[in-house]
């Protein structure tokens, strides 16, 4: 029985006829099977190894089963003379029946209309809107005629209600509109639905062997989706062209393909999301011989997908979802040749966060967790960061406490090689890592302030100059600009030396933005008591957003005075960019190297800035922001001190006021 999608193909393109692989059961009976047939040649490949040639060039193919013996075979429809050549074998040769029906504009369409067991032929003529049907495979006149209101588009058919006989519909590709007629007479459409996605061609066919027949589309890009009662099956091919599926063996006959298995699924255990995770367990592989994979989706966006090997056991553990979201969990047990067995296990919607929302965007500072740490530690810091509350970090590429340009990171990447005049190289290898620390951040639903070099090193000793600020922008886009992670630049950094060259800055967000990168750009100064370096830069074009330094040697009081002179200053948002860290001790400030500063001053620096009126925090620990270096009273303890020091009193504080 032909289930065709039918459109107007060039002459010479390849059109591809393609069936489903139905399960052992009912494969024991027959076999629905897929082949091509290219239009420039006339040739007819089919899975079970038959190919042979019928045909002319721009002929309009078709599978039905024209004699009622349950195989669907080849036909043609010759659209300049209104003839159609069918055969009652899938092999070479001349056809068994030529008919005259219809006119050059008619696309062709069969099926069974009087429930006789016996496809035949039909036509939709696009320009009266009308299809005209033959209860034989004969010459003469339309038996039944008639339109479909209110639809346009290509011809399908199949038994939709599984009563035996076929009815006819229209299928528009532009909008994925489906329109099943009620009968055989003019009236409205019984059943409208809109399915698959524009570029698919729609296939009908009997996937689940209950009597009824169901959707599906073949892909472009090398896939058919099939539609069941509750899943839905994937195969993957290479070919392209026009889709229809066909019975093309029935059991005994030669050449009739083994049955493919379509995967049974293991036994899942579901456990009530949290906040921001999902934990999934498993107890057997079952029957999947390709094995299975389960994965997580927001609406149609993949959020995360694992594929356990062999015998493999859960759980899953899934973090980073955000609160308060509608997710789906999603089975796909994989059979032989291709088959991709669907099943939405589950929809669910994470719970409110209990920490509550920050009254204003609440950052964490590990400028050099980039250079320090693991993505195992990237991973376990994000998912701290998005439990406690914060909106996320502020990360710098370049290192700047081990040695520089030449400074590498935990795996031996180096970070670049050039600068003094020449152009930046950044290290393919470095910067995968940096990607798989944005993606960790991203698991976890947690921004990026992406630091991209730092001022008061790579300004001052000339390694960053104008010659060179924009092709180093542009390869930053190029890698980062992208990810979605990344919430803003941050140009800048802590320069108490020489007043910066602008060109410097105004170059490389020119070479940000050639590259595509469409995220704001902030400037990071040095807010030095008694002087305006708070205020550098503030009405620069490439300036979205100003985040002074106001240091770790002054009071709240001087923090909220300089805050307050800058958000007087401007229009534009101002973050309050580096505030005093907690428990570091400044070699810089007078006296050199005193007390830790305690929680209660981070506190204070916070409510400061607060009251100032600024539109995101900047919070820092001593720990964090060298990743568990030895500067300022730091441990020299690497990740493990800087993972430590999480929970901190004054993370735990600045968090609880700003959530008040």
């Amino acid at each position: 029985m032909l289930k065709l999608s039918w459109r107007s193909v060039m002459a010479g393109a390849l059109i591809a006829l393609i069936g489903v692989i139905p399960t052992a059961e009912a494969a024991a009976e027959e076999s629905l099977g897929f082949g091509f047939f290219d239009a420039s040649t006339g040739r007819w490949r089919f899975d079970d190894g038959k190919d042979f040639y019928f045909g002319n060039p721009g002929d309009s193919p078709m599978l039905c089963d024209w004699d009622g013996d349950g195989v669907d075979t080849v036909g043609l429809y010759r659209r300049h003379s209104g003839f159609l050549y069918l055969r009652n074998t899938n092999t070479q040769g001349v056809a068994d029946r030529e008919i005259f029906f219809g006119v050059p504009e008619d696309a062709p369409i069969c099926g069974d209309w009087d429930g006789d067991g016996v496809d035949t032929v039909g036509v939709f003529r696009p320009s009266q809107g009308r299809f005209y049907l033959r209860n034989s495979n004969t010459q003469g006149f339309a038996d039944l005629s008639f339109t479909v209101s209110n639809a346009t588009g290509f011809p399908v058919a199949g038994d939709f209600d599984g009563n035996g006989t076929d009815t006819v519909g229209l299928w528009n590709p532009a909008t994925g509109k489906v329109a099943i007629a009620g009968g055989t007479s003019d009236a409205p459409p019984i059943l409208t639905r809109n399915f698959g996605a524009p570029g698919d061609q729609l296939l009908v066919g009997d996937w689940e062997r209950d009597g009824t027949d169901q959707l599906g589309v073949y892909r472009a890009e090398g896939s058919i989706h099939l539609e069941f009662s509750n899943s839905t099956e994937i195969r993957e091919t290479t070919l392209t062209g026009i889709a229809v599926a066909g019975t093309i063996s029935k059991s005994g006959t030669s050449g009739s393909p083994d049955p493919a298995i379509r995967p049974s699924q293991p036994n899942i255990e579901w456990i009530d999301p949290l906040v921001d995770h999902v934990a999934v367990k498993w107890t057997s592989q079952a029957d999947a011989p390709g094995g299975f994979v389960l994965e997580v989706r927001q609406g149609t966006a993949l959020i995360s997908r694992i594929a356990p090997e062999g015998d493999q056991e859960g759980p899953w553990d899934l973090w980073g979802l955000a609160p308060e979201t509608d997710y789906s969990l999603n089975m796909w047990a994989i059979g032989d040749r291709g088959i991709r067995s669907a099943t939405v296990i589950r929809n669910f919607r994470t719970p409110a966060s209990s920490a509550g929302q920050t009254v204003v965007p609440v950052y964490d500072t590990a400028w050099e967790l980039p250079s320090f740490a693991t993505l195992d530690d990237a991973d376990a810091y994000f998912r701290h960061l998005s439990e406690a509350g914060f909106t996320g970090a502020w990360l710098a590429y370049f290192n700047h406490i081990n040695t520089g340009i030449d400074g590498y990171n935990v795996n031996g990447d180096w970070v670049a090689t050039g600068g003094w005049g020449e152009q930046f190289d950044l290290d393919a290898g470095y910067a995968s890592h940096m990607r798989g620390i944005l993606d960790a951040a991203q698991r976890h639903n947690q921004k990026v302030g992406f630091v991209m070099i730092w001022a008061q090193r790579y300004v001052n000793n000339g390694a960053l100059n104008r010659d060179n600020s924009y092709s180093l922008g542009q390869q930053l886009g190029q890698l980062f600009g992208d990810h979605p992670a990344i919430a803003h630049w941050v140009a800048g950094g802590d320069n108490f030396g020489s007043q910066e060259d602008p060109a410097i800055w105004a170059n490389m967000v020119s070479g940000l933005r050639e590259a595509g990168a469409t995220q704001e750009v902030g400037y990071h100064p040095p807010a030095i008591p008694g002087q305006d370096g708070h205020l550098r830069f503030v009405n620069e074009w490439w300036v979205d957003f100003i985040a002074p330094q106001t240091g770790h040697c002054q009071g709240a009081d001087t923090t909220y005075q300089q805050l307050s002179t800058v958000v007087q200053s401007t229009w534009k948002p101002v973050y309050a960019g580096e505030l005093r860290y907690e428990n570091i001790s400044p070699s810089w400030c007078s006296p050199p190297g005193g007390s830790p500063v305690p929680a209660s001053s981070v506190l204070a620096d916070v409510q400061a800035a607060h009251n100032a009126g600024v539109s995101a925090i900047v919070f820092g620990h001593n720990e964090r922001w060298q990743w568990g270096e030895h500067l300022n009273g730091g441990s020299n303890g690497g990740s493990w001190a800087a993972l430590n020091s999480l929970g901190s009193d004054g993370e735990r504080l600045i968090l609880e006021y700003l959530r008040s």
